[in-house]
């Protein structure tokens, strides 16, 4: 288990309801005895459902027209959850990308919670501001169940919050820290516990210190006073018709017909209800592609398939004269991979105009050798003409060659050596 999550339950300020702030004793107590935390069935992961209907996909591998659905379950934590829901970091990054990707026209937050930390709701709001910056697809909160404290937090900054069942509870709108004594265990457990300060460290943790010694006064109006104003301000500023405003924000939760009446939401809906209502909101924000006319769908588009594939897409859609039509996003998507290609494209005609010259370079030295052996031999010929020359000119020298003398019978041969020692000689039986 993380260190984050073990300091954020012993001694985090949350926005949570009461009831699930209670419910964390017996997960204090399996933390104690080294046991992880049992995290029941959620739906963990962001995914998206397509408008024409159909199961479940991964947001980037749904067909164009599809709504991404960001659940939030259980007890918000900032980080992600060892073999538990992601963290609010990791959903504020999905709502970015579903914000960018193409084939996705809204976005719905799926709330079933009791809050959480409070650290955690900052980062949602953020991330939503940053997507409506850069479209008008709509965002839209459904509460089934609960949506208390940091929940409605983050329900707050959607376009519109809808609740499943008028038995759903909303609001909770507050601040609270809990802090757990772990000294009298580990001293249970044999363990001494020492704590010292720095001579000069006299306000080192001294809200957390004054109040394990029953004075919360530091803590509730220098840490859970501010957080809690920014709540109020942040819910206040996306919804500003709010009524009964001293008991919205003094903490108190309510079913969902009294939440209506007090404009906390939006109305009922149901999971049906809702894709309808983000399908309108879609059209009206113009981020939707045209609905098929008489089923002119291209199912396949074998001949774009290399554009469906960018795009992330199965088909397209066609208007009644056949006409293929692109959301604004798409039109981003494919600009940015032809500047991509651009890019590619002028560094490969740099690489290849270095090839060309390199192989001009090499053609060049090529045409030198083969050169060389074409004058080879004509070299050659004026070398073997010249050594016959010399040779000729040796031949009528002196000693160049025998003079023949009759022999007497027993006469014998003279020695020629010293004669055919001489350099002239030797130098012509080299040519010859």
């Amino acid at each position: 288990m993380g260190y984050s999550l073990i300091k954020d339950i012993f001694t985090g300020i949350w926005a949570l309801d009461y009831d699930a702030a209670i419910g964390f004793a017996p997960q204090v107590s399996q933390i104690l005895e080294g046991h992880e935390l049992n995290h029941g069935e959620h739906e963990l992961e962001a995914y998206a459902l397509p408008l024409s209907g159909g199961d479940k996909r991964e947001m980037r591998m749904a067909p164009q027209n599809s709504v991404a659905v960001i659940p939030f379950e259980d007890v918000l934590y900032k980080k992600d959850m060892e073999s538990g829901p992601d963290g609010l970091m990791t959903k504020a990054m999905q709502i970015e990308e579903a914000a960018e990707m193409p084939n996705i026209v809204g976005i719905m937050l799926k709330i079933d919670s009791p809050g959480g930390s409070a650290d955690g709701p900052q980062l949602i709001q953020q991330s939503i501001t940053k997507a409506k910056d850069k479209t008008s697809k709509p965002i839209m909160a459904y509460v089934c169940g609960e949506a208390c404290s940091a929940a409605y937090w983050i329900a707050s900054q959607a376009d519109e919050i809808y609740a499943n069942s008028v038995l759903d509870r909303i609001g909770s709108i507050g601040t609270m820290a809990t802090f757990v004594d772990v000294k009298p265990y580990l001293e249970a457990q044999g363990y001494n516990v020492i704590e010292e300060y720095a001579t000069r460290s006299t306000n080192k943790n001294g809200a957390i210190r004054q109040a394990m010694q029953g004075d919360t006064e530091k803590l509730r109006t220098e840490e859970l006073d501010p957080i809690n104003q920014q709540f109020i301000s942040a819910v206040q500023e996306k919804r500003p018709n709010i009524l009964n405003g001293d008991t919205v924000f003094s903490g108190e939760k309510f079913y969902a017909s009294t939440a209506f009446q007090n404009n906390l939401i939006d109305g009922l809906n149901d999971m049906e209800g809702m894709i309808e209502r983000i399908r309108s909101a879609a059209q009206e924000a113009g981020v939707m592609m045209p609905e098929p006319a008489n089923n002119n769908q291209n199912a396949t588009n074998m001949e774009f398939a290399a554009i469906a594939a960018l795009l992330g897409v199965e088909s397209f859609y066609t208007d009644a004269q056949g006409r293929y039509t692109f959301t604004q996003g798409q039109l981003n998507t494919i600009n940015e991979q032809l500047s991509t290609l651009n890019t590619e494209k002028a560094t490969l005609q740099g690489q290849l105009e270095e090839y060309k010259q390199a192989n001009e370079a090499y053609e060049a030295e090529r045409e030198q050798i083969l050169n060389c052996f074409d004058e080879a031999p004509d070299d050659l010929a004026k070398t073997v003409e010249q050594r016959v020359e010399e040779s000729e000119k040796y031949r009528s020298m002196d000693g160049a060659s025998k003079t023949a003398v009759p022999k007497a019978k027993d006469e014998v041969e003279p020695d020629t050596t010293a004669i055919d020692d001489l350099p002239h000689n030797k130098e012509a039986d080299q040519v010859l």
